[in-house]
């Protein structure tokens, strides 16, 4: 059983840490190795899920993606020497 104050605690800093990819990774991760447990928990059948589902890891991969373009405007723009600009 997990303890209910830890769940409403992870619930918080989720809202922190999706910005960051390697949360993102390694949460759809984690997630599409618990898939059974998921499942199970939902009354489904075990393998009623697929590992790329929305549910398991559909939302932190569509994360990666939008910030992966983010990251790169940023590396560009680092490389075009913007920021040395502004200090």
């Amino acid at each position: 059983m997990v303890n209910s104050r830890c769940l409403e605690i992870a619930i918080e800093l989720e809202k922190w840490f999706k910005a960051a990819p390697v949360f993102n990774l390694n949460y759809g991760y984690v997630s599409i190795v618990n898939r059974r447990i998921l499942a199970l928990l939902r009354n489904k059948d075990e393998d009623h899920y697929k590992p790329l589902d929305t549910v398991i890891a559909g939302k932190s991969i569509q994360s990666l993606q939008k910030l992966w373009v983010i990251c790169w405007v940023f590396v560009i723009l680092a490389e075009l020497g913007v920021f040395g600009a502004i200090t």
